[in-house]
């Protein structure tokens, strides 16, 4: 599933970028990219007949960059409209991947993205994590969809 999954992460967060805040990731990550921190990520949580996360972490510029696209202005610095812009971003891809990790009757439950500032949330690592960098202008977004419990229907007392 890891590769169907990996697919599935790179067609939607290609198009939340692209249609959401008209920024044009690439797969190929420069040097300047690699090197720039990352500053804000943005994390959702899932649950259904698969449980799990969704987390994206991106660099200030591309924050910044995200906020200015989707709100329509020049410069969006605002800590807050990073925040909120980045959320978005976080629920949409996964509202879009989360399907492919079960059957088309299943039924997810996303619950509201939770923003945070990188270096502040502890690093979670997990075998069962599939993820994704792209470069997006100066900087880049690192996603990662880590699958926590497959509930199998029918057990419990």
């Amino acid at each position: 599933m890891t590769s169907e999954l990996q697919s599935e992460l790179l067609r939607a967060t290609t198009s939340t970028f692209e249609d959401l805040a008209f920024a044009f990731p690439e797969a190929e990550i420069e040097d300047h990219q690699l090197e720039a921190p990352l500053a804000w990520g943005a994390r959702v949580a899932f649950s259904g007949p698969v449980n799990g996360t969704l987390d994206i972490q991106v660099t200030d510029g591309v924050a910044a960059e995200l906020a200015a696209n989707m709100l329509g202005m020049h410069d969006a610095s605002d800590d807050g409209m990073k925040r909120d812009a980045l959320g978005e971003i976080a629920n949409v891809i996964c509202g879009n991947v989360v399907p492919s990790l079960g059957k088309a009757s299943d039924v997810f439950d996303l619950r509201s993205p939770e923003v945070y500032v990188v270096g502040t949330d502890g690093e979670e690592t997990s075998a069962g994590a599939t993820r994704l960098v792209v470069g997006i202008d100066g900087g880049r977004a690192e996603i990662t969809v880590r699958v926590m419990a497959h509930v199998v229907e029918g057990a419990g007392a």
